[in-house]
């Protein structure tokens, strides 16, 4: 299925936030949407800008996910459809 092939072949997905539209709250409601799909195979990544600064992190092992329908669905809704970037090998 797309699913299994997401899970074999994704490298890591990419979270691209942008600070005139995210606000403190989201970094609460992005903990909260990851926390079910934690203790997958998938590397996260979250990129961070705004007007005056951009940072890139690699969250730890802990925080890999695992990349099920639901999960892309919730970031999109929360984050808006550009915000995520699937990156396969």
């Amino acid at each position: 299925t797309i699913a299994e092939a997401r899970q074999q072949h994704l490298s890591r997905l990419l979270i691209d936030l942008h600070g005139d539209v995210v606000k403190p709250r989201d970094v609460d409601a992005l903990a909260a949407i990851l926390a079910p799909y934690r203790q997958g195979s998938c590397p996260l990544r979250i990129r961070y800008r705004n007007a005056g600064a951009a940072a890139e992190l690699t969250l730890g092992d802990d925080w890999a996910i695992r990349p099920e329908d639901e999960l892309l669905v919730l970031l999109r809704d929360r984050f808006g459809d550009q915000s995520l970037q699937l990156q396969y090998r």
